[in-house]
C-alpha cells in the first residue's frame, strides 16, 4: 500500500492547548515535528515520560507535539502530564479532528511533519517509543534528520463515513451539559462504526471512569464487547 498522505501539508485546524493559546499543526512549520496522539482513557498514556525524555534531548530544529483525544478537555488530562511532568505542547482534540484527517479512530499514533510542514511519516495503532523499530524511526528523524520510511497504512483503520460527524454531534451535545442526549449520536457513531473507539470509550467513561482511572481494566472492557458479541481487545500491558 501506498500512504497518499505523506508529502501532504499539516492540517491547520485550530485546538486547544493545555495552558496556552489555541493552535495547530500547521504552526509547528520550521521544525522536525513529531506528534504524539494519545487519550487517558487509553494505554497509550503510559508513554507519556518516554516522550518527556526524548523531548528533552531534541535539538532546536526538532519538536514534540501531544495531540490528547479528550472530550472532557483538561479533566484527567492534567494529572497525567503533571505525573508525567510533560513540557512539550500538548493540544486538546476534542472531537477527533486530527484523527478525522490523518485515518484512525483509535490509539495511540506518531505523525512526523517535516520543516516544510508536510507530513512525512505516520504510525497508526502500534506507534510506541517502547518497541525498538518505532523508536529508531522518530530519533533518527528528530535527533538525526533522517528521512522515515513511509509506511503501508490500511485504509479500513479511518473512520467510516458518518461515524465521525456523529461522534462530532455527541460532542456538541455533551459540551452543552446534554449529557442523556449525547449518548444518541455516540451510539449512533458506534454502529455506524463498530471499531471507532474514540467514540466507544467515551461512553464507556461517562458510565464508569474507575475503570479508567487510574488503572485501565481491560478485562472489564473486553466483557462489555463480549455482551455485545463483539471481539474482544488484545490489549493488557501499557502500549
Amino acid at each position: 500500500m501506498i500512504d497518499t498522505l505523506i508529502g501532504q501539508p499539516a492540517n491547520d485546524t485550530r485546538l486547544e492547548r493545555f495552558e496556552g493559546e489555541s493552535t495547530s499543526l500547521a504552526a509547528a512549520r520550521g521544525k522536525r515535528t513529531a506528534v504524539f496522539c494519545f487519550s487517558t482513557w487509553a494505554l497509550g498514556r503510559g508513554q507519556l515520560p518516554l516522550w518527556q525524555e526524548l523531548s528533552g534531548r531534541l535539538p532546536g530544529d526538532a519538536e514534540v507535539v501531544g495531540v490528547a483525544a479528550e472530550v472532557e478537555g483538561e479533566r484527567w488530562l492534567r494529572g497525567y502530564l503533571r505525573d508525567a511532568k510533560v513540557k512539550f505542547p500538548v493540544l486538546i482534540d476534542r472531537k477527533n479532528i486530527v484523527g478525522g484527517a490523518y485515518g484512525f479512530k483509535a490509539g495511540p499514533n506518531v505523525l512526523m511533519f517535516d520543516a516544510s510542514g508536510a507530513l512525512a511519516y505516520r504510525r497508526l495503532y502500534d506507534a510506541s517509543l517502547r518497541k525498538a523499530d518505532c523508536r529508531a524511526e522518530i530519533e533518527g528523524f528528530l535527533l538525526h534528520r533522517r528521512t522515515p520510511p513511509v509506511r503501508a497504512v490500511d485504509p479500513s483503520l479511518a473512520p467510516k463515513p458518518g461515524s465521525q460527524e456523529a461522534s462530532a454531534e455527541a460532542v456538541a451535545l455533551y459540551l452543552r451539559g446534554d449529557l442523556k442526549g449525547c449518548r444518541v449520536p455516540w451510539r449512533r457513531s458506534i454502529d455506524i462504526d463498530r471499531e471507532h473507539w474514540i467514540s466507544q470509550e467515551q461512553l464507556w467513561v461517562l458510565d464508569a471512569p474507575e475503570r479508567f482511572h487510574p488503572f485501565i481494566d481491560v478485562p472489564w472492557q473486553n466483557e462489555q464487547l463480549a455482551a455485545e458479541g463483539r471481539p474482544v481487545c488484545a490489549c493488557e500491558v501499557e502500549a
